[in-house]
């Protein structure tokens, strides 16, 4: 097997591939864990290098065969051969591919000091065009093995190249988070987790324990249910959302390709409690499940623990924790239900919603509703339920937006009067079938509705663009 097909390379392969190849191997078998794997690794990384460049040097001889000189050339005289110019030995050319595996092994020490001095004794580079020349081929090589080195002699190496402004791609934030990204990829390594225990500050042992223990868990197989499961514990989400967020500064792309980005995608959804998502719903279901069990077994042992003489089960207090846990659960799935609603009706006027006609409108449509069946049936109970719905998601959509912002109002006193608002609708349900309490409770979430509209008149959804 020639190391091409050691690599799983064709024979047509260059260099670059080869580099590639050897990248992905690298992040398998590391000096410091398999020192025996890693030298076979780079022998054969070596030996696939030099049938590369064989392959090449081939190639050329083949396609330019050497012609004989013309007849009317002379032979130069043997005597005048050493005072010849061309004739005098050329200086080594510049090996620009064992130049950057050279700079990526010093960058990986950690020393950024001892590379710029390693970088400015290279001879080659005192030439300025060479030096052109290699910068950048070096930075987009960098960019797609990702190599592991910190930030600091990743911004030696821009400044040396005269790169500290290079836009890849032709965007500014690329470097940035390539930067991240390299120097993320240095901290995970085994000798230097301390400067990532650092970094996130983490400084008791325990601390430092969690830590391994959550890299772990990033750096499983992405598996839903898994994740569900492990989630479930109470505070485990937090926890995990949190040190993500710290771990990758808020970029998830940083992630080297060892972490699966779902995983790491998965807390932070499920830590979102603005949000309804597949990650939080499966977390939440794996925890009603354990509560509804806990709960059958605890009510179980009670109704054993309390059975008559005569054998005859107390069902009793199985069924009361077995009913308020299954309550809990619907609650929940209640609000899981609520808050996609709440977004939606309180969204800001600048954000694109579904249906915003029926966002604008959905407020007057159900004091409609609820006045429609006031007026077919006056003594219909169901009538306030309409009307105490449009009141509260009235008075939810202008604290959302900002509405009462300017207003000399205590938030706290407003959520007060509103709870104590509905809970005297409720109490007084029978009597809110009279126009008494009907109408004010309908003309107050059209006053709200009427003032968000009000504020935001000049920036509506459906207000047609300026034609100036």
């Amino acid at each position: 097997m020639t190391p091409l097909e050691w690599f799983g390379l064709a024979a047509d392969a260059d260099e670059r591939m080869v580099k590639r190849a050897y990248a992905l191997r690298l992040r398998d078998t590391r000096p410091e864990d398999d020192q025996e794997g890693f030298q076979h690794l780079h022998s054969i990384y070596q030996a696939a290098l030099e049938q590369c460049r064989h392959a090449v040097a081939s190639a050329l001889v083949t396609s330019k065969p050497v012609s004989a000189p013309p007849a009317s050339v002379k032979p130069t005289p043997k005597a005048n051969a050493g005072l010849s110019p061309s004739s005098s030995p050329s200086p080594p050319a510049f090996d620009a591919s064992a130049f950057t595996d050279s700079t990526i092994r010093h960058a990986g020490f950690g020393d950024a000091e001892a590379l710029h001095d390693w970088l400015c004794a290279e001879p080659a580079l005192w030439s300025l065009s060479l030096k052109q020349q290699v910068g950048l081929p070096l930075l987009q090589y960098i960019a797609e093995v990702r190599p592991p080195m910190p930030a600091a002699c990743f911004q030696v190496i821009l400044r040396f190249f005269g790169l500290d402004d290079a836009l890849l791609d032709h965007d500014p934030l690329v470097v940035q988070r390539l930067e991240q990204g390299l120097q993320l990829a240095w901290e995970l390594q085994p000798d230097h987790r301390g400067t990532l225990a650092q970094r996130l500050g983490l400084n008791s042992s325990w601390q430092r324990a969690d830590m391994d223990r959550w890299l772990q868990q990033l750096a499983r197989s992405y598996h839903a249910w898994q994740a569900g499961l492990y989630g479930s514990v109470p505070d485990r989400v937090v926890y995990l959302a949190k040190f993500v967020t710290q771990l990758t500064w808020d970029n998830i792309e940083s992630l080297p390709t060892a972490f699966d980005q779902r995983q790491a995608n998965f807390w932070l959804l499920a830590a979102d409690g603005q949000r309804v998502s597949a990650p939080r719903l499966l977390i939440g279901g794996f925890r009603c499940l354990a509560l509804l069990l806990c709960a059958a077994l605890f009510g179980g042992l009670l109704s054993i623990a309390g059975s008559a003489p005569d054998g005859s089960l107390f069902v009793t207090p199985l069924l009361l924790s077995t009913g308020v846990t299954a309550a809990c659960c619907l609650l929940w799935l209640l609000w899981m239900a609520w808050l996609p609603l709440d977004n939606w009706l309180g969204a800001p006027e600048y954000e694109p919603v579904r249906w915003p006609w029926l966002n604008l409108l959905l407020i007057p449509a159900l004091c409609a509703l609820g006045l429609a069946v006031w007026l077919g049936a006056h003594t219909n109970p169901w009538a306030w339920l309409p009307m105490v719905i449009a009141l509260w998601l009235s008075f939810r959509r202008c604290l959302r937006r900002g509405v009462f912002a300017n207003w000399k109002v205590n938030p706290r006193g407003l959520w007060l009067a509103m709870w104590l608002a509905i809970s005297w609708l409720g109490h007084q349900s029978g009597e809110l079938v009279s126009g008494e309490v009907f109408f004010p409770v309908a003309g107050t979430a059209l006053l709200f509705w009427a003032i968000d509209l009000w504020r935001h008149r000049y920036q509506l959804r459906l207000r047609p663009a300026s034609t100036s």
